[in-house]
């Protein structure tokens, strides 16, 4: 079965884990508990005026000489799949988004310096509830090409994807009401930073729409050290009203590491946020930027980084730094136990998942599969992975029990590493106990 994302249960995940296990209420065919919601409706795309702020340049590697100050703009979108789809409003958004990098978008038929063609092919995904079978989640998947004349076309992969969650707080019985906002919004962040770079998330934390900034700060994490110049934004974002943004941005800031010193303030305070999940991203950045651990003691902290306070490391002038890794990991198969095997109450059987290593750092001994939420099954509170080099697969397996209750019982596993900093997609075993 195909992974759900932590914080909302968002692809994702790109991500750090927040446990929600909600009360399910079945109302008219819906379940109601918690999950990531579409709320933009579809609109025709309008010129617009000319920008107030200078255009930035490519970003992509071999392109960063170019500034493009108008620009067409071709969205296709399709969902082959379903019937009496309506379109998204990609192109709007699109629109919004290069505005803000200073560039603006013509009308058809008038000349501009490239050509944007944003293509997006979208499904629909489902799963059983309390109320049936839903379409919680979706995903999208296309490119993104730049045309110029002169150049040959530069192409950036569109991906994004809305897991199905645990809970949810209605259920669409119908493919056209799968949550696909969530995942070309995150497809389209994702292309056009690859585009033009962190300036594209750092605006994005700043929308209105808790949706895109949360999406924004989620890119951030997986961006890493490239995302240095939006640490000034990120220490804001940890104010943000969005505990899942606040979350995000910790990790962000702990990903890009110890560049991230001027933020140490901000995330000393964050040690005292409401939310839990806040808490534990703050002092794992902490630890990371300063190599220091005093736990979640405020003061302690706060006495540390005044009477000692750490000293940007500067890069060397003839030998550059070496960007730190980034970690991430994929669902892609059920290895063993498909979803919704029966198996007999208190049989012992091994559930053995297959999840690709898409980061960059490889998988030692020190990385783990780890029990997140759910029915634990008789199982380990974590087990040790396979070493695993980045851009291969790993076959990870727990042996279980099946509960004594019948029915059906679904766990949460997730890679994690070191002291709790856990990352990718969410992976579960689902069985049916029968007496």
């Amino acid at each position: 079965m195909a992974p759900t994302a932590a914080v909302d249960d968002i692809r994702g995940m790109r991500r750090a884990i927040v446990l929600f296990v909600a009360v399910v209420i079945l109302t008219s065919g819906g379940v109601a508990c918690r999950s990531r919601q579409a709320s933009s409706p579809a609109s025709t795309l309008q010129p617009t005026p000319a920008p107030t702020v200078t255009p930035i340049p490519l970003r992509a590697p071999g392109w960063e000489e170019i500034t493009v100050r108008t620009l067409c703009l071709e969205v296709e979108q399709s969902y082959p799949e379903i019937d009496g789809k309506s379109p998204e409003p990609i192109a709007q958004a699109a629109q919004e988004h290069l505005s803000e990098l200073g560039m603006r978008v013509v009308t058809e038929g008038d000349s501009c310096d490239a050509t944007l063609t944003l293509t997006m092919i979208g499904r629909a995904l489902g799963d059983d509830y309390t109320g049936g079978y839903c379409y919680s989640g979706a995903e999208v998947e296309g490119q993104a090409v730049l045309t110029l004349a002169g150049r040959a076309p530069l192409t950036s992969p569109l991906a994004g994807r809305q897991g199905t969650p645990f809970s949810i707080q209605h259920c669409p019985k119908q493919p056209t009401g799968a949550p696909f906002e969530v995942a070309w919004r995150e497809a389209l962040l994702g292309g056009l930073f690859d585009l033009w770079g962190p300036q594209v998330l750092i605006h994005a934390l700043q929308d209105e729409r808790v949706l895109v900034r949360d999406l924004a700060a989620e890119a951030l994490v997986e961006a890493g050290p490239e995302a240095a110049e939006a640490i000034p934004a990120l220490i804001q974002a940890l104010e943000d009203t969005d505990l899942d943004v606040r979350a995000s941005a910790a990790q962000a800031l702990r990903e890009i590491g110890p560049q991230a010193i001027d933020a140490v303030p901000a995330l000393i305070q964050a040690l005292g946020d409401s939310s839990s999940h806040v808490r534990a991203s703050a002092l794992s950045a902490l630890k990371v930027i300063t190599e220091q651990d005093f736990g979640e003691d405020v003061a302690a902290w706060q006495a540390w980084w005044e009477t000692a306070p750490p000293v940007t490391p500067m890069p060397s002038a003839t030998t550059p730094s070496k960007p730190a890794c980034t970690r991430n990991a994929v669902f892609q198969s059920d290895a063993t136990i498909p979803d919704n095997t029966t198996i007999k109450a208190g049989q012992t059987f091994v559930k053995t998942w297959r999840i690709r290593n898409t980061g960059t750092c490889d998988w030692d001994p020190g990385y783990h599969l780890t029990f997140v939420e759910g029915d634990q099954m008789g199982g380990p509170d974590w087990v040790t992975i396979p070493e695993t080099p980045a851009g291969e697969n790993a076959e990870i397996s727990v042996e279980l029990v099946a509960p004594v209750e019948p029915g059906r019982h679904r766990g949460y596993w997730q890679i994690c590493v070191g002291e709790g900093e856990c990352f990718g997609d969410r992976v579960y075993v689902q069985i049916v106990s029968a007496e």
